[in-house]
């Protein structure tokens, strides 16, 4: 694995442990070959636990990330591809477990972005 992209790892660890703080991802640009941002609930509290997933266009594979406390994930060394992101958090519902798929504040952010220069997408 490259120096950037364990770099990257190490950071998503970091933040799954809830080790140390976590760079405010609105404050920095993404880094190439990736995907970070924030999962939040309807009333804006960090959501733990969502599973987040960049979704290539036209290529088979899978990377996915789970959410810490602090509701943020990043995923790193991306092949250079356009991706979409889902992301998805299990609920009880009626004595059973459902699989709820989250919105994106931002509709633009439903596009498809290039691995290349890195992306922010953040989820609700």
């Amino acid at each position: 694995m490259s120096t950037p992209g364990l770099r990257v790892w190490m950071i998503a660890l970091c933040m799954l442990l809830g080790i140390g703080t976590a760079p405010q991802a609105q404050n920095r640009k993404p880094a190439a070959n990736s995907v970070a941002a924030v999962v939040r609930d309807t009333q804006g509290r960090p959501l733990a636990g969502a599973r987040v997933r960049p979704d290539a266009d036209f290529i088979y594979g899978r990377a996915e990330a789970t959410t810490g406390r602090d509701g943020r994930y990043a995923i790193g060394d991306l092949l250079k591809a356009n991706y979409r992101a889902v992301a998805h958090v299990d609920r009880d519902y009626a004595g059973g477990l459902v699989c709820q798929r989250l919105a994106m504040p931002n509709p633009a952010d439903c596009n498809s972005f290039a691995a290349s220069k890195g992306a922010e997408r953040n989820f609700q």
